[in-house]
């Protein structure tokens, strides 16, 4: 169509009335996209909501062309073009119009002296009110593609059982076990071509996993000589390239239209990244079960060090205390008995003792409850907290740490806070007992505005901390696992970067309160 038969297309529009107005000036907008759909394949057209046609791209007009109808169809409806079509279409233009959801049917139409089939997709426009003023009309020819169907179901029995174009691995043995036939797809699994494999004489030999090899020849012979079908049969093949790949296999009989046994149809699926997907919640739940198992005999441990020191310093502390007051009540007693008085400066040393014992004992207590619960986390915050724990760990364990912080409010929930103090004494417990070093340093910030950075570094021995932190690792590492997993569930992230020689770094990032 020339660009003077466009021109007249749009001016007829416009003669039509009111409406054909508005479709020319929708017209002229469209322009902006109207190669785009002069360009497609498909039938596209634009009606209103009566149904009068705005746009119509080429290939609309090449076909009404060849149906006669034209050559003006800007401002027609549909109907009044294309008389051959059902009444039906125009009520499922008014659903679509009236629900605004998109409607695909098929058709079958008498055209030009054949059978012509269409798959139409109605696409509804909104306006600026949100309401439905103009419907997309597309519509493909699938004539051929049906043609092609029909000829695919009437062709040979083997293209029947196997499709030649499925994205999984399909293949043909023959009822002596031979390959007969498999399809493209085994070229992306495989990385040989079909004729490639069709020519391996020991196909087994070239194509499956030594470890599993004997397994399937096995299997091969029961599916001969019983013809029998089965499914979930996992094994590893080697591709061309050398490279191991898991895959899924599922084998049926086939038989011919008489009956007659014809071989078997195998579907080969690769599953390399679900089994690798499958081993690492194996290997991560295994982890679980053993952090489990870890933190249960930590908690005992904890419990039978803290039954030893109450028994060894608070209880010894308060059986000197009973005996003192027992030696005194004695002596006060036979003192009475006796009508003597009391010593007062054997009274006075007697009662100093049992003070200092006291004092002993209250001492120990405080510094029992600071260590199960600081008050300083609770009554200062997580800045004074981990300000204080890395003084006591310098204190404790000779290990020089240095503690920083930004200057910027990080306000964290209790759970947080909580979670974060644990985490830090966990890692600096980590630097005292495995990493050799001589100093280690705690930084606190604020990142991003709503991300709360706390970082552990030392100048110990390192590790690799790609294969420590590997899901599949199986050493020591259950700390960083611990730490990781409960930053994790409450939101947060943990990085590890460490190198041996080279110390560790582990930054964990957790969520600041709501509103901060």
């Amino acid at each position: 169509m020339t660009g003077g038969e466009e021109e007249a297309n749009v001016e007829a529009g416009g003669r039509a009335g009111e409406q054909g107005a508005a479709a020319g000036g929708w017209l002229q907008d469209a322009g902006l996209y109207r190669g785009t759909v002069d360009a497609m394949d498909e039938i596209v057209h634009v009606v209103d909501r009566d149904l009068r046609i705005l746009l119509a791209n080429r290939e609309m007009q090449r076909w009404c062309e060849r149906l006669g109808v034209g050559p003006v169809l800007v401002g027609r409806t549909v109907l009044e073009l294309f008389g051959f079509l059902p009444w039906s279409v125009q009520a499922e233009y008014e659903q679509v119009l009236a629900t605004g959801e998109a409607l695909v049917t098929e058709e079958c139409n008498e055209l030009l002296g054949e059978r012509r089939h269409t798959v139409t997709r109605k696409i509804p426009v909104r306006g600026a009110g949100g309401e439905v003023v103009r419907v997309v009309t597309i519509v493909r020819d699938v004539t051929e593609q049906k043609r092609a169907e029909e000829a695919l179901r009437a062709s040979e029995q083997r293209f029947r059982a196997i499709a030649d174009y499925t994205y999984g691995c399909e293949v043909w043995m023959g009822p002596e076990g031979r390959l007969l036939w498999v399809n493209p797809a085994a070229e992306r699994l495989t990385g040989y071509t079909p004729a490639e494999i069709l020519g391996m004489g020991d196909y087994l030999g070239r194509l499956i996993h030594e470890e599993d090899r004997e397994r399937l020849e096995q299997l091969r012979g029961e599916v001969i000589a019983q013809r029998s079908s089965g499914e979930g049969l996992r094994l590893r093949i080697r591709r061309k390239d050398g490279a191991v790949r898991w895959v899924e296999a599922c084998w049926h009989e086939i038989c011919g239209s008489e009956g007659e046994y014809l071989g078997t149809r195998g579907s080969v699926q690769d599953i390399t990244e679900r089994k690798e997907a499958e081993d690492r919640l194996r290997e991560y739940q295994r982890r679980l079960r053993s952090l489990a198992a870890e933190v249960q005999r930590a908690q005992e441990r904890e419990r039978q060090q803290i039954a030893a020191d109450l028994h060894d310093e608070l209880g010894q502390i308060l059986a000197a205390c009973k005996f003192k007051a027992g030696m005194l009540r004695e002596k006060a007693t036979a003192t009475v008995g006796s009508g003597a008085e009391l010593n007062a400066a054997d009274l006075a040393a007697a009662l100093e003792e049992m003070r200092e014992l006291l004092e002993q004992a209250i001492r120990y207590t405080r510094s029992l409850t600071i260590d199960l619960s600081p008050p300083v986390l609770y009554e200062l915050g997580l800045e004074a907290g981990l300000e204080w724990l890395a003084e006591q760990t310098q204190e404790r364990h000779g290990l020089a740490v240095r503690f920083t912080r930004d200057e910027l409010a990080k306000p964290v929930t209790p759970e947080m806070r909580a979670l974060v103090f644990h985490a830090v004494r966990e890692l600096l417990f980590n630097v005292v007992k495995h990493a050799q070093a001589s100093r280690a340093e705690v930084r606190i910030g604020r990142k991003g505005g709503n991300w709360l950075v706390v970082q552990v570094e030392d100048d110990g021995v390192g590790f690799d901390a790609r294969t420590v932190c590997a899901p599949g690792y199986r050493g020591r590492g259950f700390g960083l696992f611990h730490v990781r997993e409960q930053t994790a569930y409450a939101g947060g992230r943990l990085k590890v970067w460490s190198r041996p020689g080279q110390g560790t770094r582990v930054t964990l990032e957790a969520p600041l309160a709501e509103g901060a």
